[in-house]
């Protein structure tokens, strides 16, 4: 049974074997995502703002970052921090 047949015709739905086995397939937005580290561009979309902002927060050390050669690269688990810390103050970031 491939995911055609399973009756997910939404194109939200991944059936690429990305679970490892043939035909399982799940919503993308809720595929999990092993990654460490995104680029800065990258935070930004999954904070839901645009890179020039990202670049800020990366700065201003709201988000910990790490140079891998040319690269700057962002800790996935500091995105979930401040995500956290705007949920206990919401108005953490009004000046950027």
């Amino acid at each position: 049974m491939s995911v055609h047949d399973s009756g997910h015709e939404n194109e939200n739905w991944r059936g690429d074997g990305a679970t490892g086995t043939t035909g399982t397939a799940w919503p993308v937005d809720t595929a999990p995502d092993p990654r460490l580290l995104v680029s800065v561009p990258e935070a930004g979309r999954l904070l839901g703002i645009g890179r020039t902002r990202a670049f800020r927060l990366v700065n201003a050390n709201y988000l910990t970052s790490v140079k891998i050669g040319r690269s700057r690269l962002v800790l996935t688990s500091s995105i979930h921090a401040l995500l956290g810390e705007l949920l206990k103050n919401p108005d953490l970031l009004t000046r950027f």
